[in-house]
Parts: C-alpha cells; sequence; structure tokens
C-alpha cells in the first residue's frame, strides 16, 4: 500500500474550495482522493485571527482546502476569502461551489435554440460577475452603478485562458462529469428525480406564499412547454453571472437584468470572493423556492448534492491533463 506524502506546510496547498452550504461541502467531501484528517487543519494551522474552519486532502496530484463558508451571501464569501489567502498563501485558483439561479432559456418559451435552454441539473461556470445590487434607487427603479471602479475586475489572464481550454474540452468535461455525478450519487444514496420535476413557468406567473405548484402544473396554463429528452444529461454551459446579497424572487426583473447585462445565472456569493481572489464560480442550476423555477425541497436537494462537486472534480482532472501536456511540450 503507497503512503500518501502530505504537504510540508499551508503554503503547499494550491486549491480552494468554497462551499457556502454543509450539504455542498459533503458532496465535495466525496470527490477527495484522500482526506489527510478530520483535524488536520489544527493540524497544519492557522494564522492568528482566522475564523474559518478547513477540510484538508487531496484531489489528483492537488493538495485542496476545502472552505467551510458560515453562511451563504457576498459579505460571507468576502470574509472568507480574505483569511484563505493569509493561512494559505500558495493558494493559485479558488472555486466557489453552489447553486444559482439561473435565466432558463435565450429564445421564445418552448424554443429549444440550440443547446441555449438551461435545465434542472444543469452546471454554469463563471466568465465574469456583474454586481446587480450596487447603484442608486429611484421611485420606480434601479439604476446600477456602472463605472471603471465600481465595476468588478474580470478573471485574470490565467484564469480565462483556463476557461477557453475548458470549452475546447467540452465533450471530455461533460464524459468526465457524468462518472463523477454517479459516484456522488452512490455515495450520497440519492438519485434523480426525473426531467418531469423539472417544471418552468411563465415570467408573469404570479407564485402564492408557500404554494405547491407543481402538483397540478399539468393543469396550469402558466407552464411553458419546453422540449427536453429523458435520458438527457446536465449540460455545462459558460456565461456572465450575476452576483448581490438580493435573492432574485421576480421572474420579469430577472430577465430584465439578464437583457441589459447579459447574465446568464444569478449568484449571491460572487461579487465578495471575485475582489480577493483568482476565481472560477461554478454553480448548478437549482430548483426555484425563490420563483425562478421551482418548488420541491427533495428536487432542491438532489440538485444541490451531487451535480457541482462532479463537475469540480471534471474541471480538476483537466486541469492536472492539461498542465502536464503543456510541461511535456515546454519543458
Amino acid at each position: 500500500m503507497s503512503v500518501i506524502s502530505r504537504p510540508s506546510g499551508r503554503a503547499a496547498f494550491r486549491v480552494a474550495i468554497l462551499c457556502p452550504r454543509p450539504r455542498d461541502a459533503h458532496a465535495i467531501k466525496l470527490l477527495f482522493d484522500f482526506i489527510y484528517d478530520e483535524t488536520s487543519s489544527d493540524k497544519y494551522g492557522v494564522v492568528q485571527g482566522d475564523p474559518n474552519k478547513y477540510t484538508l486532502g487531496r484531489i489528483g496530484r492537488y493538495d485542496v482546502v476545502l472552505v467551510h463558508m458560515p453562511q451563504p451571501g457576498k459579505v460571507a464569501a468576502s470574509s472568507v476569502t480574505g483569511h484563505i489567502k493569509l493561512s494559505y498563501p500558495g493558494i493559485e485558483i479558488a472555486f466557489l461551489i453552489g447553486t444559482c439561479g439561473e435565466v432558463p432559456n435565450g429564445g421564445e418559451p418552448g424554443a429549444l435554440e440550440g443547446r441555449k435552454d438551461v435545465f434542472l441539473g444543469d452546471v454554469v461556470i463563471s466568465e465574469g460577475i456583474v454586481q446587480c445590487d450596487l447603484g442608486k434607487r429611484h421611485p420606480g427603479r434601479f439604476t446600477r452603478k456602472n463605472t471603471v471602479k465600481s465595476n468588478l475586475g474580470r478573471p485574470n489572464q490565467s484564469i480565462r485562458s483556463f476557461l477557453a481550454q475548458l470549452r475546447m474540452w467540452h465533450d471530455r468535461l461533460t464524459d468526465n462529469h457524468k462518472s463523477y455525478l454517479v459516484k456522488i450519487q452512490n455515495g450520497l444514496k440519492i438519485t434523480s428525480p426525473g426531467v418531469e420535476k423539472d417544471i418552468l413557468f411563465r415570467p408573469s406567473y404570479r407564485h402564492g406564499e408557500n404554494c405547491q405548484c407543481d402538483l397540478n402544473a399539468c393543469e396550469n396554463e402558466s407552464v411553458v412547454d419546453r422540449r427536453r429528452l429523458v435520458c438527457q444529461s446536465p449540460f455545462i454551459h459558460f456565461g456572465l453571472l450575476a452576483s448581490g446579497d438580493t435573492i432574485m424572487s421576480s421572474a420579469k426583473y430577472r430577465d430584465r437584468i439578464s437583457k441589459r447585462e447579459d447574465v446568464v445565472a444569478f449568484k449571491m456569493e460572487g461579487a465578495g470572493k471575485s475582489t480577493l481572489m483568482k476565481y472560477l464560480l461554478l454553480n448548478k442550476k437549482k430548483t426555484e423556492p425563490d420563483a425562478i423555477q421551482e418548488h420541491q425541497y427533495d428536487i432542491r436537494k438532489y440538485v444541490e448534492t451531487n451535480v457541482q462537486g462532479g463537475s469540480s472534480k471534471a474541471i480538476q482532472d483537466l486541469r492536472e491533463e492539461i498542465c502536464e501536456r503543456a510541461n511535456g511540450v515546454f519543458l
């Protein structure tokens, strides 16, 4: 049995994975090839004043820091991220894993333009962040502050190049994602709820308090008829994400922002993290208790606890292969 060589110190860790919720961290933990031990962060220590809690281990050839966020939101993400860089100065890339509220389709309701439609269980990889809640509230309208100083910077050149490579390797990324999805499902002992549970309502439909719209969706004229194959696998999308501390509960406002800012999804923690670190936001489309889509907790739980984890491990695999091939060419 081979002996796992542990990193010599905190500076040896190169990858961080941030999880806003415990169920996200649970799914990611299943994909670690090796966990050093549950108290390894105590062994390696942290800088004085760092309140974060970490799980340390290895994925592929990378020593990884799994970061347990105390709560969702961009303020929490900003605080957590600042302390990571102090305790683990060798971090080269950080993944923010979690759920997002997606913009369901790029075409007319019912039309499937290639694969622009986003379905339950799909993955969205961020190419940049738009801070949608920073601005001025006027009577009856909101104006986003859009200046060079107020806008968040785009990912640095190394991240943009990495994203370009991921796009080129899309088929491989998708195949790897499928295999890790099965591993997480087996580990958590959960199964897919089925495509029939992916219900999209028209933006004009008003959801009542604590409603169970999905129970009689077949009789609801506000349900959008979208074509989806029963065996269709999760698809990986790339695009801009809107971020803020406000949960998006208006489909009409969602579509208005999407059209104006050209975003494909909404994510609360993105803005807080992108100001402090090299980042890659990895999210999966969720069911919508917030009003962007759906209502059943068991469906949401399935998506939130396994889809994004499979994509994270698939990206790590590709990053390792890309690095190895680059070394073979240039060194």
